[in-house]
C-alpha cells in the first residue's frame, strides 16, 4: 500500500524497530490482561503493573487470606503439643486429644486454595469479623470433611483473639516486603549507582564543581558525591539489623484478649504459656512482645518505616542533584540520543529528566504514608481498636511507588553519560575553588596579611562577577609577586589549579569505600534473599 510521505516520515523517525507494517499495531488486541491493567484505579496496578506484579503474592487479599488460615492452623499445633504433654491438673479435660499423625496432616490440608478465602468471606457476611469467620470456616471445614474429629474443633482459635493471629500475619508481611522486596530493590539501585560512578571513573575521577549554597565551592568527583549519599543510606539500613547477621524482624504476639493471657491461664493455670506464647512467636521469625495491649506496641514498626522514610530522603536527595547536574546551562550530564524517543511532546529541542521527576513524587507519596504509619499505627485508644488493621492491610499501597520510582530512577540515571567539555568549561569558570587550598597554604607558610581577603580579591570581580582562569591566573601571580611569594611556594600554588591534584586524596578514598559499600549491598541482597518465600510457599509465610 502506498504511504504518504509525511507518515513515512514519521514512522521513520521511531528507528529502525518500528513495526514496517502498521498492521501490527491496528489489529492488535486487547487482552484480558491488559483489559485489568487498563481499568485499575491504581497506576501501581496499571500502568505501572509490571513494578508492582510481585505484590499479588505478598501483600494482596489472597495472601493475607492464606497466612490467617496458616497460623490459625500453626496455633492449633502448637496447642495439641503442648497438650500432648500436659499432666497437670486438667489433664483430663485436654481441649485436643487424641489426634494422630494423619489427623493433623489431614487439618493442615484445610483451607489452602484461593478458593477458601472467598469462601470465608460468605461467613464474614454473618460474622462482620474477617478472622473471626476464616476461624469459624476452618472449624466447619474440620467438622464437615473429617467429622471424626468434630470433638476436637474448639482447639481451633482458643483462647485468642483475632489480633493474635493478625498481628503475626501482618509481621510476617512486614518481614518479607520489608526485608525482602525493598532491601532487594533497595540494594539493587545502590549498586547501579556503584557501577555508574565505575563506569564514568574507569580511567580516573570524573571531577565535579562541589556546590555550597548553589555556588561553585570546591573540587569534587562524581564518586564522592554519590558514596555520601551510598554510605548514609547504608548506615541507615545498618539500623535495621540485629546482632545476629540479620534484621531485626516485625513484631509479633500471642496473649489473648489484652495481652494478659487471661483466658489461657484461666483454663490451664499450671501452663507456663508466656512461655509458650514466646516459642510460637519467635518460631514464625517474627520479635515477640511479652506485654502487649490487644496489638502489639508498634515500636518496632514505627522504627522500620520511619527509617525507610529517611532513606528514601537519601534517594531524593541524590535525584534532585542530578536532575540540577544534568539541567540547563550546565548539562553535565546529557542524555544519549535512542531512536524513536521523543524528550518533550512539542519541543525538538528538548531532553527531560521525567524519569526522575516522576520518581521523586513517587517517592514523597510514599514517605507521607510511611510517616502515617509510623504516627498512627502506635496511636490507639486504651488497649485497642481496628485502626491499625486498615492501615497494615493497606501497607503494599504504600510501598507500590518506591518499587515504581526505584526501577525508574535507576533506568534513567543509566541514559546519562557525563559531557566532558560542558563540565571543563564550568570548571574554567570557577577557578576560584582553589582558593580555600591556597589560602591554607599560605597560612600555613606564615605568609603576613589577610590570606582569605587577598583570596577574594583575586576571585571575585570588581563588578561581583567571579574571575574565570585567566582572569584568577593573572590576578593571582600579581598576588604572589605583591607578597613576595618564594618561588618554591609559588609552584604549590601553582599546583592548586590542577583540581586533580586537590582531588586526588579523597578519590583514593572513595575507590576503597565504593568496594565496602558494593560488598554491603550485596550482601543485603544475599539476607533480603532469606526472607523471599518460593512461590509454591508463599502462603506458609
Amino acid at each position: 500500500m502506498d504511504m504518504h510521505p509525511k507518515l513515512r516520515a514519521m514512522i521513520a523517525g521511531f528507528g529502525p524497530d518500528f513495526p514496517k507494517d502498521l498492521r501490527d499495531i491496528f489489529i492488535h488486541n486487547l487482552s484480558d490482561e491488559a483489559m485489568i491493567r487498563l481499568n485499575s484505579p491504581l497506576p501501581g496496578l496499571g500502568r505501572y503493573a509490571s513494578n508492582t506484579e510481585f505484590l499479588k503474592e505478598v501483600t494482596s487479599a489472597k495472601r493475607i487470606g492464606f497466612l490467617r488460615f496458616w497460623i490459625i492452623k500453626k496455633y492449633f499445633f502448637a496447642l495439641e503439643t503442648e497438650l500432648a504433654h500436659y499432666s497437670g491438673k486438667f489433664k483430663d479435660q485436654k481441649v485436643i486429644s487424641g489426634t494422630t499423625t494423619k489427623n493433623l496432616m489431614a487439618i493442615g490440608n484445610l483451607c489452602n486454595m484461593p478458593e477458601h478465602v472467598v469462601q470465608a468471606e460468605l461467613i464474614e457476611k454473618f460474622t462482620d469479623h474477617d478472622t473471626a469467620a476464616a476461624g469459624d470456616f476452618l472449624k466447619m471445614s474440620l467438622a464437615y470433611l473429617h467429622p471424626e474429629l468434630a470433638d476436637v474443633i474448639d482447639g481451633i482459635y482458643f483462647a485468642i483473639t483475632s489480633e493474635d493471629i493478625m498481628a503475626n500475619v501482618f509481621g510476617l508481611i512486614g518481614n518479607e516486603l520489608v526485608f525482602g522486596h525493598f532491601m532487594t530493590a533497595l540494594s539493587n539501585f545502590c549498586l547501579s549507582l556503584i557501577d555508574f560512578v565505575r563506569m564514568h571513573e574507569a580511567n580516573g575521577p570524573l571531577i565535579l564543581p562541589g556546590f555550597t549554597h548553589r555556588q561553585a565551592a570546591e573540587p569534587t568527583t562524581l564518586g564522592k558525591k554519590l558514596t555520601v549519599r551510598l554510605k548514609a543510606i547504608s548506615r541507615l539500613v545498618e539500623t535495621l539489623k540485629n546482632g545476629r547477621g540479620g534484621f531485626e524482624p516485625f513484631s509479633g504476639k500471642l496473649g489473648g484478649a489484652i495481652g494478659n493471657l487471661t483466658c489461657h491461664y484461666a483454663a490451664y493455670p499450671d501452663i507456663n504459656w508466656w512461655n509458650f506464647a514466646d516459642n510460637f512467636v519467635t518460631d514464625l521469625g517474627l520479635r515477640y512482645e511479652q506485654f502487649t495491649d490487644q496489638c502489639t506496641s508498634y515500636v518496632e514498626e514505627a522504627r522500620i518505616f520511619s527509617t525507610i522514610e529517611n532513606i528514601l530522603t537519601q534517594i531524593i536527595k541524590f535525584a534532585d542533584d542530578f536532575i540540577s547536574l544534568a539541567s540547563c546551562p550546565a548539562q553535565f550530564f546529557v542524555k544519549r540520543k535512542k531512536a524513536g524517543e521523543k524528550g518533550s511532546s512539542l519541543m525538538p529541542h528538548k531532553s527531560n529528566a521525567w524519569g526522575s521527576e516522576g520518581s521523586i513524587k513517587m517517592f514523597l507519596e510514599a514517605m507521607g504514608q510511611l510517616h502515617t504509619l509510623a504516627r498512627e499505627l502506635p496511636r490507639y485508644p486504651h488497649e485497642g481498636d481496628m485502626g491499625r488493621s486498615y492501615l497494615f492491610r493497606n501497607v503494599g499501597a504504600t510501598f507500590m511507588p518506591i518499587f515504581v520510582g526505584l526501577k525508574r530512577l535507576s533506568g534513567e540515571v543509566k541514559k546519562y553519560h557525563p559531557s566532558q567539555a560542558k563540565i571543563q568549561q564550568v570548571l574554567d569558570e570557577y577557578p576560584g575553588m582553589a582558593a580555600s587550598s591556597i589560602q591554607t597554604i599560605l597560612k600555613r607558610a606564615g605568609v603576613p596579611g589577610d590570606a582569605y581577603r587577598e583570596l577574594q580579591t583575586i576571585s571575585i570581580n570588581k563588578d561581583g562577577s567571579y574571575a574565570n582562569r585567566e582572569q584568577f591566573r593573572e590576578n593571582l601571580q600579581f598576588m604572589m609577586e605583591k607578597l613576595q611569594i618564594t618561588i618554591e611556594l609559588r609552584d604549590e600554588i601553582n599546583n592548586c589549579l590542577d583540581f586533580s591534584r586537590l582531588i586526588e586524596p579523597v578519590h583514593n578514598v572513595i575507590k576503597t569505600e565504593l568496594a565496602c559499600l558494593e560488598m554491603f549491598f550485596k550482601d543485603i541482597l544475599t539476607k533480603a534473599a532469606k526472607h523471599i518465600p518460593k512461590p509454591s510457599s508463599a502462603e506458609a509465610g
